[in-house]
């Protein structure tokens, strides 16, 4: 038995308090505010010498602020991870819970940043007002010094997303059935471009505001504030944006890489243009790639000889039940006239033995009839696949009920179909104990589905017999596909997908 694997202390954590550490992400850029504030307000007191009551009225204004804005985004944090927590109840499904929680850290953002604009600038120049008269460049002052705490905050919730929100994901992904949502909030491009340059601005900001003191007028802090802004911003946004191609570009080479394996193509390389972790990753890829387009083309020749096989075998089936036909039923056709024909100029004993003679030849007519059909029906060639399973349906030690269309498929499907009825009939009589059969063939998007369902008992599987795992192999070797569901006690249902090409 294999160990679980180890959990993180955030999963842990989350296993103990749930949605609540979801939705204490949304208030993780307030938290982390908090403290800049607090160096806010510090750096401001050196360029504008306040009192030790002015200070604490300013902290104490900052503070009604700061509680405002994690009462709101705690409560959008709570409405955001409700499909989370219905899930946690059994009351969603799993694929509903991942979607909300993937998209938490981007409306945490658009939120925050609309919080910024409605609430954090007026309130900081409002709350700045209360404490010292109000100037354009102290205004300025408050302005850029707010943004460089709130761009702080927001960079801090960013990197640390994925440890509130991952351990959930980890959770929901156990009942996730199917794909899941591709929207993930910011993509990593995105996250680098806008993070990066906000951090240096942010610091940049403070970095100037520590080395001011009351000596400068606000004119000049201002000044010199704007100027390590422009500063920051010129050095950090194109380092950032290199940084973030350099990371990107091969990280888009390789998801494109991926499409085309989940389509089927593994013909086509992935760069291996550096020397570092991804061009360690683009030659394992490849390699692994190469492996399996070799794979690829064993499997197509392995297909396109059990094809040649089973068309080889059909023909010779067809030829053998011709031969039978026009040969050897033939003459026992005219061997049971001939001695029809001696019994009534016969008499006594004579007559009877020819009467004998005659009933034996017509049971062996019979069994070679069968015979013949069991090897090709003819009625399959000449009137096809409908009538065919209508005629086998009649022969069936079991009612049968067949809806199958008119129309004629290409032979190789047509024979291929025919024989997956004949065998699910044949164990329909033998072993399944059912009442009645049904034989349902449609056609959908070049696919020729047939189906053969019974209220039998059940335990029927591929692995059982010979017959349908041989009947397997002919439907693979058309790239088709047979199922075999029989649960004990409830019916076996045998499907047989076989996709339709015009030119086999």
């Amino acid at each position: 038995m294999s160990a679980e694997p180890r959990l993180s202390l955030p999963e842990r954590i989350y296993r103990r308090i749930g949605w609540w550490m979801v939705v204490s992400y949304a208030v993780l850029a307030w938290t982390a505010g908090a403290v800049v504030m607090c160096a806010l307000i510090w750096i401001f007191a050196r360029i504008y010498p306040l009192s030790f009551a002015q200070a604490a009225k300013l902290a104490g204004l900052f503070g009604v602020m700061w509680l405002i804005c994690v009462a709101a985004s705690f409560i959008h944090g709570v409405v955001a991870a409700l499909p989370l927590r219905r899930f946690e109840r059994g009351e969603a499904e799993a694929a509903e819970a991942w979607t909300a929680v993937v998209r938490i850290p981007m409306r945490a953002l658009k939120f925050n940043f609309g919080a910024g604009l409605l609430i954090i600038y007026p309130s900081s120049i409002f709350c700045v007002a209360q404490v010292v008269p109000l100037s354009a460049p102290l205004i300025g002052l408050v302005l850029l010094g707010t943004a460089g705490n709130f761009l702080y905050s927001l960079t801090t919730s960013s990197f640390l997303a994925a440890v509130f929100i991952r351990p959930a994901l980890r959770s929901i992904s156990s009942e996730l059935r199917g794909a899941t949502s591709p929207e993930s909030g910011l993509r990593l491009f995105d996250k680098t471009v806008y993070v990066l340059p906000a951090l240096g601005l942010s610091m940049a900001m403070f970095g100037c505001g520590l080395s001011l003191d009351s000596r400068v007028d606000m004119g000049t802090a201002f000044t010199r504030l704007v100027v390590a802004t422009v500063v920051a911003t010129v050095a950090t946004v194109p380092v950032t944006m290199l940084f973030a191609n350099s990371v990107n570009i091969p990280i888009e080479e390789f998801l494109l890489g991926t499409k085309r394996v989940k389509a089927g193509d593994y013909s086509k390389r992935v760069p291996e243009l550096s020397g570092d972790e991804f061009g360690e990753l683009a030659r394992s890829f490849n390699d692994a790639m190469a492996g399996l387009s070799e794979r690829q083309q064993l499997a197509r020749e392995v297909r396109a000889s059990r094809a040649r096989i089973v068309a080889a075998a059909d023909e010779s089936r067809k030829r053998i039940e011709r031969n039978l036909h026009d040969g050897a039923q033939q003459r026992l056709v005219a061997l049971a006239l001939d001695l029809k024909l001696l019994e009534e100029t016969a008499t006594g004993d004579m007559a009877d033995a020819l009467h004998q003679a005659g009933e034996s030849v017509k049971e062996a007519l019979t069994e070679l009839r069968e015979l013949a059909r069991g090897l090709h029906p003819q009625i399959l060639t000449s009137d096809g696949l409908g009538p065919a399973l209508s005629q086998l349906a009649s022969r069936a030690k079991v009612p049968v009920r067949v809806d199958a269309p008119e129309q004629r498929y290409p032979e190789p499907v047509e024979t291929a179909a025919y024989f997956v009825v004949a065998e699910a009939l044949a164990n329909v009589s033998k072993y399944a104990k059912a009442g009645s059969a049904v034989v349902v063939v449609e056609s959908h998007n070049g696919t020729l589905q047939v189906e053969v369902a019974d209220d039998g008992i059940g335990g029927a599987s591929l692995g059982a017999g010979t017959g349908l795992a041989g009947l397997a192999d002919r439907v693979a070797a058309l790239e088709g596909r047979l199922t075999v569901d029989s649960p004990p006690g409830a019916g076996t249902r045998v499907r047989a997908e076989i996709p339709v090409r015009r030119d086999s």
